[in-house]
């Protein structure tokens, strides 16, 4: 998208909202290096965003069928993950361990925090409709996903990891955009 040339330094914009460092050297074998400087999201919106609860991380979801964890001290990109659509809500465990995605799709995603790559090890649907919010119960045993299907879906869990769908909240009269637990996790509102 964009060039600028400083003597030797050549800072080079992408489409994908990356910006790179080029710097020219004499040296014929390898002419010039090339660094990451600055990374992001590159398509539509950004929707979802959550805090690590221990450590300085926050993690983004958005049009860009990415999922990307972010340093809050450096402000740099710790990881980036492709997801097979795009997500409209994400959410850390209360361990931090586990990152819950929902997407456009209704599908929702549990992906290991910790792994290299990001890996997702359950997915599944249960609203044709887009999942607009989701959350972990403070103690960890419940998982609520909020759809523009007017529906919340309660999962429990025995091991913090794999979650099982309990219960559906209906009735409300438009799509449910927000949700949260209480401080006990004996209330969701």
């Amino acid at each position: 998208r964009s060039i600028q040339q400083v003597k030797q330094k050549i800072l080079i914009g992408t489409l994908g909202c990356d910006i790179f460092e080029a710097v020219l050297t004499s040296n014929a074998i390898s002419p010039y290096t090339l660094g990451r400087v600055a990374s992001g999201h590159s398509k539509g919106e950004l929707w979802g965003l959550d805090c690590h609860p221990s450590r300085d991380e926050f993690c983004t979801v958005g049009d860009d069928l990415t999922i990307r964890l972010w340093s809050l001290r450096t402000h740099e990109q710790i990881n980036c993950r492709l997801m097979p659509d795009a997500a409209r809500a994400v959410a850390y465990s209360p361990s931090g361990n586990v990152i819950c995605v929902g997407m456009m799709s209704g599908e929702v995603s549990l992906i290991e925090a910790t792994s290299p790559n990001l890996r997702a090890y359950s997915t599944w649907r249960h609203s044709e409709q887009m999942i607009s919010d989701l959350k972990f119960s403070p103690d960890g045993n419940y998982l609520a996903v909020a759809s523009s299907d007017t529906n919340i879906y309660i999962y429990k869990t025995i091991d913090q990891k794999n979650y099982i769908r309990s219960a559906v909240c209906r009735g409300h009269s438009g799509a449910v955009t927000h949700i949260d637990f209480s401080a006990n996790s004996q209330y969701l509102q």
